[in-house]
């Protein structure tokens, strides 16, 4: 480690002489792991990945996950001379992912419920509509042309009704 700002310290919690002219590894869990050879070779390359996601220790032991942002810096002759490395800790982020992940799972949850009690309720609601509909059709049948005015248009009423809620619960 070549340089270690404020924002740095207030990341990882150490100060700047406690890191500059160390292993950038003092704050990267179980390294070197296969991510950090990757990175390694890919600057070594000259092609580092511009921004990553990946975990760092604090001084107090705790892991965080921070975004990186890596570039080379190249000297007059093109080579790689040092490597800048931007760490944003992402923490608040990854809370506010995981809230919205558990959100979007509870509300799939409730939706699976709301369409379970709608089917339910659908299906309850049929078998006293066939019935309107089955004892209006023979009141009808038997009885319409015996009904005063009034009579058909009540029982008229009646069957359209049911209709509009044959659709509905349809």
């Amino acid at each position: 480690v070549m340089s270690w700002n404020k924002g740095a310290e207030k990341i990882y919690g150490y100060a700047h002489q406690e890191v500059v002219g160390n292993s950038i590894f003092k704050i990267i869990p179980n390294s070197p792991d296969a991510q950090a050879e990757e990175i390694k070779r890919l600057v070594l390359a000259g092609t580092p990945p511009q921004m990553f996601e990946t975990l760092h220790t604090r001084k107090d032991g705790v892991e965080i996950p921070v975004a990186l942002t890596i570039s080379c810096i190249r000297d007059e002759k093109e080579k790689i001379a040092e490597v800048s490395v931007i760490s944003r800790d992402i923490t608040e982020r990854k809370k506010s992912e995981e809230a919205l992940r558990k959100f979007s799972r509870d509300l799939e949850r409730s939706n699976n419920e709301l369409k379970q009690f709608a089917f339910a309720a659908a299906h309850d609601l049929q078998e006293p509509l066939r019935k309107i509909e089955a004892f209006g059709d023979r009141l009808f049948t038997r009885y319409g042309k015996d009904l005063p005015d009034d009579g058909r248009m009540f029982l008229d009423r009646m069957q359209n009704a049911a209709a509009r809620m044959r659709r509905l619960i349809n």
